[in-house]
């Protein structure tokens, strides 16, 4: 599994998790040259994706372990497919929606798995500004409201919150994924995150996600990894910036797959990398 913590505030969504990735048969880390977020850029709004529960398939090449049908890939095809027809978020929304469960349905299929078996568990969360008001969506077969994990469902549920200016009277909103691994104890660690939103200080707020996401892993038997990333999308910046928090090395240019749906640029970036010379 893994764990998301989406910070909200006035003006930057910032949304960072683990870089473990969860598959039917273990788990096994991202990689180095990878991000778990996919970046989405349309008419309407600006948005970063991304996703606990079931990542792919296991399979060895040569002694190699890699991830064949990676959801990183698929929300990217996905993605890039709708906006050879339509620019906006809801068209986007409604595409993932409705092809999220045939995706489960074929995973599921090649695995040989009942539909309520645990590991195909899916959530995809996306989070940003549609205009210039912060919103998020949980697309998910597993997760109650409050973003509490529960049993596997045979269908997928869709949930949609905007955020406007009176919502953010006590600084910020934090939806987390992956919260059973966190005990009840640190709230210390949520009050200092509470306190570094009210600052709107994207760096903190990352730092701190981090520390409460590798507090979690120390206990979580390998559910959940201690290096992490993330991103920040903000009111008054068109662009985004990503975060690395991990003890690997890092490629010197990464960048996370990107979808462009405008009315005038339509592609997909993927797997950006590079040294400096």
């Amino acid at each position: 599994m893994t764990i998301h913590i989406n910070t909200i505030t006035p003006n930057h969504v910032i949304t960072v998790s683990d870089r473990l990735l969860s598959t039917p048969t273990g788990h096994i880390e991202l990689g180095d040259d990878r991000y778990k977020h996919l970046i989405l850029i349309c008419d309407d709004a600006r948005v970063v994706t991304s996703f606990a529960g079931i990542a792919g398939i296991i399979s060895s090449r040569k002694g190699v372990l890699i991830v064949e049908h990676e959801t990183l890939d698929w929300l990217t095809e996905v993605f890039q497919e709708t906006s050879k027809k339509a620019h906006g978020i809801d068209n986007h929304l409604n595409d993932l929606r409705d092809k999220v469960q045939p995706h489960i349905d074929m995973l599921r299929k090649k695995l040989n798995l009942p539909s309520d078996s645990p590991k195909i568990k899916l959530a995809i969360q996306i989070s940003g500004w549609v205009g210039d008001v912060q919103f998020h969506c949980v697309i998910d077969n597993y997760l109650d409201n409050y973003s509490r994990t529960g049993p596997t469902r045979p269908y997928f549920k869709t949930r949609y919150k905007l955020y406007e200016g009176r919502m953010f009277e006590d600084g910020s909103k934090i939806i987390i994924i992956g919260q059973e691994f966190i005990s009840e104890n640190k709230d210390h660690l949520f009050e200092g995150l509470f306190e570094v939103s009210r600052r709107e200080n994207p760096k903190e707020i990352f730092e701190t996600s981090v520390k409460i996401i590798r507090t979690a892993a120390v206990n979580s038997n390998g559910y959940v990894g201690f290096n992490c990333s993330g991103v920040r999308i903000s009111r008054s910046d068109h662009g985004i910036q990503v975060f690395d928090d991990r003890d690997q090395s890092v490629w010197d240019v990464v960048m996370p797959n990107t979808t462009y749906s405008t009315s005038q640029i339509s592609l997909s970036t993927k797997n950006m990398r590079g040294r400096k010379l």
